[in-house]
């Protein structure tokens, strides 16, 4: 309120160096308070006054301000905001405060942007910046701010380690994942094979893979970490969310279940000690349609699933739709060959001709033993 009416007032004087600076401050509170689209306009609105007014400090420090702003909103909040704009004005003031002699605000500026950038795992835009801000900083010698944008850089470091490791984890689970399919023949066991590889790869805790060959109503096949009753039951209420058509609907995931309103009358039951889960559909080229299941309960130290682990299950995902083909065609292909085997005519008895049950049964056991060198006593 008092920024609104102060604001007024600098309205009714005319006094725009105050509007400016009251425009700048409710940016601020639009930012506790989550509001992106108030942010931005406020941020805008200053920004035009102190560069029609010529203060080229306060527009330098309303640009930088931007950035600075979005790391208020909650990290949900700030992933949807678009950063191109911001990383620009904060380029802009960067250059402007270089201009004004003021080095260490001008590296201030690169590295508030350089950790927006490196939060949506940008790295090399991160880390491009950081060693811009550092050659600036070495032309005037700032040990404070220097000692800071270091700190910075090893932190990028380390979180561009985790990313790189987490990307070799993919390509272990994927390779480990063909290991294992090659070595199993039924459908069953490729799927139980699947719905383990991705608890374990994903740090989850329990999981389960449905399954229906005929793209009608899902059924659990196989589970690990919990029974098949809860496994069920969980699935009812995956169905009760996104209905049956789990591959047109995609992904389904929840950082915080306990926080979801889609789960809110399963906290209770089937979703009872749930913190977060992930739901990926198996893609299959015929009618048949399934899914995988991974929840992490709420003491699991991992927290919530990332992207990193989203990724993972659906590699799994489709390379076990790829498996659950294969055994399914071999599994064909090894009844087409027993039925052919079957239909085969035994050399010799073909030239029987009788419908005699005694005579046919003796047709049958020397189809059985016809292979064989022994002496048959009739």
């Amino acid at each position: 309120p008092h920024l609104t009416r102060g604001l007024a007032l600098a309205e009714r004087l005319g006094d725009r160096l105050e509007r400016a600076l009251a425009e700048r401050q409710l940016a601020r509170l639009d930012a506790l308070r989550a509001n992106t689209a108030g942010l931005e306009s406020h941020v805008r609105a200053a920004a035009r006054m102190f560069e029609e007014l010529g203060e080229t400090y306060e527009l330098a420090s309303t640009l930088a301000v931007w950035g600075d702003l979005l790391l208020l909103l909650p990290s949900g909040t700030r992933a949807r905001v678009p950063l191109d704009p911001v990383a620009e004005a904060a380029r802009r003031a960067s250059a402007m405060f270089r201009q004004l002699g003021v080095p260490s605000l001008s590296a201030e500026a690169l590295m508030t942007i350089a950790r927006l950038e490196a939060e949506r795992e940008h790295y090399d835009q991160a880390l491009s910046l950081l060693e811009q801000a550092e050659t600036w900083l070495h032309e005037h010698r700032d040990d404070a701010i220097e000692d800071r944008v270091g700190a910075l850089r090893r932190e990028l470091e380390q979180q561009y380690v985790a990313v790189s490791l987490s990307t070799s984890n993919e390509f272990r689970a994927l390779d480990e994942a063909n290991r294992l399919f090659r070595d199993t023949a039924d459908m069953d066991g490729v799927l139980a094979q699947a719905v383990r590889l991705a608890v374990e790869n994903s740090g989850g805790d329990r999981g389960f893979v449905a399954f229906s060959s005929s793209g009608t109503r899902l059924d659990v096949v196989a589970q690990h970490g919990l029974g098949r009753d809860r496994a069920r039951r969980i699935l009812q209420v995956l169905e009760s969310v996104v209905g049956t058509r789990f591959v047109e609907s995609g992904p389904l995931y929840s950082s915080r279940v306990t926080a979801d309103a889609r789960f809110s009358d399963a906290l209770a039951g089937a979703l009872e000690g749930v913190g977060s889960l992930v739901c990926v559909p198996l893609n299959f080229p015929s009618q048949s349609v399934g899914l995988v299941y991974v929840d992490r309960l709420s003491d699991n130290l991992l927290g919530a699933f990332k992207q990193r682990d989203l990724n993972l299950l659906a590699v799994l995902a489709n390379t076990s739709a790829v498996a659950v083909v294969e055994a399914q065609r071999s599994l064909l292909l090894a009844e087409n060959q027993q039925l052919r085997q079957q239909l085969k005519p035994v050399p010799g008895l073909d030239r029987v001709v009788t419908q005699a049950r005694e005579m046919n049964e003796i047709m049958r056991l020397l189809q059985k033993v016809g292979d064989s060198s022994a002496t048959i006593l009739f």
